[in-house]
């Protein structure tokens, strides 16, 4: 068989960002260490059911994995390796908020093979991130993005959303030129989709919080694109950009059709050409 992905769910956060709709949980961190210890028998079982296949990329989303307590992410990579055969080569991701990225928390993910984080900023316009209900600054991210290079992780990635309400073409702009400032070497570019039975669809239907039109959101989108390739960064997915060499394997992988296993709640798997 080719080589695998594995895809580890963490449904714990700090807070609920407005517009999710992700099976994620809050005021739940006593569940923590159980969860774990769940993950790791699941992980086992199916290597038993697959076999210890080979594993080229690992991506450890949610929820907010960088909110799980120190040594968690150690102990779920652990076990990863004790039942598949990780290689070498292999690009591990973990998904993380800026205001939860410590240098303790770095240290653990560089030590234990992660080589790969994938920062939460949206935008660097602080009232459309209060909006939202995102809980971090833009100097966190900035904060955030020091802790990880100094600890030695340089492969670093950058959410980016346009269609925020207040949101502007040049708050865009300017939260290109920071990430491409700092170093970050991939972004990945969405537009805000806002999802039935969430509370920002709920205050956007009743008035409280009012969208920009679609037009403003694709000239936000047209701007993302401009500004990333004119400092370099490439195009390989409809929405994700690179500078060369640090491209997303695990999601080049998805986009080819290649099998990958998902553990934790509600992760989805496709395996023997079967999504389940």
């Amino acid at each position: 068989m080719e080589k695998i992905g594995i895809y580890i769910h963490i449904p714990f956060c700090k807070s609920k960002c407005r517009y999710c709709d992700f099976n994620s949980y809050v005021g739940l961190d006593n569940l923590q260490q159980k969860y774990v210890l769940a993950l790791c028998k699941e992980i086992e079982m199916q290597a038993v059911k697959y076999g210890k296949l080979d594993v080229d990329t690992i991506f450890i989303g949610g929820g907010t994995p960088s909110t799980m307590f120190e040594g968690a992410i150690s102990t779920i990579i652990v076990a990863i390796r004790q039942n598949f055969n990780v290689l070498d080569t292999a690009e591990i991701t973990i998904e993380a908020n800026p205001n939860s990225i410590t240098k303790a928390k770095a240290l653990e993910w560089k030590d234990i093979g992660i080589n790969r984080v994938s920062v939460g900023l949206q935008t660097t316009r602080a009232s459309a991130l209060k909006l939202i209900g995102r809980t971090h600054s833009k100097q966190d991210f900035i904060d955030g993005i020091k802790i990880l290079q100094d600890c030695g992780i340089d492969n670093i990635n950058a959410d980016l959303m346009v269609g925020l309400p207040k949101q502007k073409s040049s708050d865009v702009r300017y939260s290109v030129n920071l990430l491409a400032k700092l170093g970050v070497k991939h972004v990945s570019c969405y537009s805000l989709i806002v999802e039935e039975n969430t509370p920002l669809y709920n205050m956007v239907q009743q008035g409280e919080v009012k969208l920009p039109k679609e037009e403003k959101t694709i000239g936000m989108y047209d701007t993302a694109y401009k500004s990333l390739t004119n400092l370099g960064y490439a195009r390989y997915e409809v929405s994700n950009f690179a500078i060369k060499g640090y491209e997303c394997k695990h999601n080049l992988n998805c986009w080819r059709m290649h099998h990958y296993i998902g553990f934790g709640a509600g992760a989805h798997s496709y395996m023997a050409n079967v999504r389940y």
